[in-house]
């Protein structure tokens, strides 16, 4: 089970780095695209791709299961 969390912590790690390094290129991509006149063919795969990423990153986010129980332990009162 440890050895699970380790994997589950570097897999998290590395789609949080790959968001960041994400966000930060598509501004880079989005200035030079700007410049260059339109390739026609296959610009639009690139914005499929992030946006696609991006909510596959959110739905991992949201969906992660919690270690919460799904019930309270009861709680005994002294009397």
């Amino acid at each position: 089970m440890n050895r699970l969390n380790l994997i589950w912590q570097r897999a998290r790690l590395l789609a949080v780095t790959a968001s960041i390094w994400t966000a930060g290129q598509t501004t880079v991509w989005a200035q030079e695209a700007a410049k260059e006149p339109s390739s026609g063919g296959k610009a639009w795969a690139l914005s499929y791709f992030l946006t696609i990423m991006g909510i596959a990153l959110g739905m991992l986010v949201v969906c992660h299961m919690s270690r919460r129980r799904d019930r309270p332990k009861r709680e005994q009162f002294e009397d």
